[in-house]
């Protein structure tokens, strides 16, 4: 599978998150991946060509930072799930992003 890019189209502002996506698509097939992330998030984030200012956002996992980025909030739900955040967590996060716009 291909990772979707980044729903911003203009390309002066548009972050590629192609690398990001496919981090966290993988993140649901590869238990040790997950250890890895928790380990050395850096080393795994440049594994995946996460752009840096994209990286501060994965671990500890930033939801409406993410958001506002243009994840796929599908990809980074289920991410959500296999890092162990609780629903209630995730969900709070995502009341924090809509009041933020």
């Amino acid at each position: 599978m291909t990772s979707p890019r980044a729903t911003d189209t203009n390309p002066a502002t548009a972050t590629d998150l192609t690398g990001l996506h496919e981090l966290l698509w993988q993140l649901r097939r590869d238990n040790a991946l997950v250890r890895r992330l928790d380990e050395e998030p850096t080393v795994v984030c440049d594994d995946f060509d996460v752009p840096s200012d994209v990286a501060r956002h994965v671990c500890p996992l930033d939801v409406p930072a993410l958001l506002r980025l243009g994840t796929n909030p599908y990809l980074l739900f289920f991410a959500a799930l296999e890092l162990g955040v609780a629903r209630a967590d995730y969900y709070a996060q995502l009341t924090r992003a809509a009041d933020r716009g």
